[in-house]
Formats: structure tokens, sequence, C-alpha cells
């Protein structure tokens, strides 16, 4: 009697008339859209009802590697679209997936724990091979004590050492080289020249 008093075209009126049976409950307790779809359909019945949120007994956990803060690792880096790694140590985690990462040449970088793996190879302890203030320092055996003192002297005493020396190596090499001989043949101009003033 309802549809009756509403001036409705009669597709609209169908319409209504599904909407509600499959909003229905049937005898097994399920609307026909809830077997269908496997989900009930919001009507118009469902605003006069409070909204719960349905929460999943089981919460998903997800499969993220963890590294505690002093734990040595290595850093992916692409160096001219190579791959390279580089040690280091975890300093500090940011959140759940980033993490900063001291190297062991200093620099401190922020990055992806996808960029990340655990390492087992340690430091390398840098031995100095200086010599200390008791010890005398050891000279190769091309030492040449004269190099030094040349390079202890002023810029200008340098220079007009070098010059000087640099005058007489080439006054030695002069009179050392022997002359050349210079062809005296006349060397005629080649034949696509002919078109052209080479004056």
């Amino acid at each position: 009697m309802w549809m009756t008093s509403e001036n409705l075209p009669i597709h609209l009126k169908v319409q209504r008339i599904l909407f509600r049976y499959r909003a229905t409950p049937l005898a097994n307790g399920k609307s026909p859209a809830e077997m269908h779809l496997n989900r009930k359909i919001r009507i118009k019945l469902d605003a006069m009802f409070p909204h719960y949120e349905m929460t999943s007994e089981q919460k998903i956990k997800p499969h993220t590697r963890i590294i505690q803060v002093g734990e040595r690792v290595r850093k992916k880096f692409f160096v001219n679209n190579k791959l390279n790694w580089k040690l280091g140590v975890v300093t500090q985690k940011l959140g759940h997936l980033h993490y900063i990462v001291k190297l062991d040449e200093g620099r401190e970088v922020k990055h992806h724990i996808n960029q990340i793996q655990k390492s087992a190879i340690q430091k390398e302890e840098v031995i100095s091979d200086a010599p200390t203030s008791n010890s005398k320092p050891s000279f190769c055996e091309d030492y040449n004590p004269d190099y030094y003192q040349f390079m202890n002297r002023p810029i200008t005493q340098r220079n007009r050492l070098t010059t000087d020396r640099d005058l007489g190596d080439n006054d030695q090499q002069q009179r050392s080289s022997p002359l050349i001989r210079i062809s005296a043949r006349f060397r005629r101009p080649p034949a696509y020249l002919q078109d052209y003033d080479l004056s």
C-alpha cells in the first residue's frame, strides 16, 4: 500500500522492492545480499543502531628486521651505478624502519632498513707508523740531504738556482747534441694548390 501513495516511476518502485527484499533475512538467518556478497548491505534501518568497529583478535605483525643500537652493520652505497658496501655502527633508531649509522670513515647517515645489513666484520684498528719523540727517524736508501736543504731555502733563491741550473743544462745539451743536416732540395707544392695564391 505504501508504494501506491508515492508518485514515482515504475522502475524506481521495482528497485526499492528488490533492495528491501535483498536486505530481508531468510529462514537461514542471512539475507540474499549477505549470501551473495558475504556482507550485509547498508539500509536506512542501520542508521538507528550504533556503529561498532570490528577489531581483529590477531594483530598482524610485520616481518621487519630489527637492529639494535651499537650493532655493527654494513650500508649499501651506489657509486657510478655500482653497488658498494661501507661498514659502520648504528647510533640511533628512528621509528620502525629508519636508522642513523655512523660509518667507520666518520660520517653519520640516515637510511632505511632495506639498505642496512648486520655485519660481523669488526672495525680495523689503524696502527700508526709515525716515529715517536725518542726514536730516530729512519731514512730510505734514496734519501738525498741536498734535496731537503734545497727545499728549505726561500722560494726566490730556489727559483734562481733552478733557472741557473736549467741554463747550464741547456748549454751542455747544445754542446753535446750533434748538428742536424737539413736537406736543401726544392719541394714542389701539390697540384691541388695551383689554383690558390700562396704568397
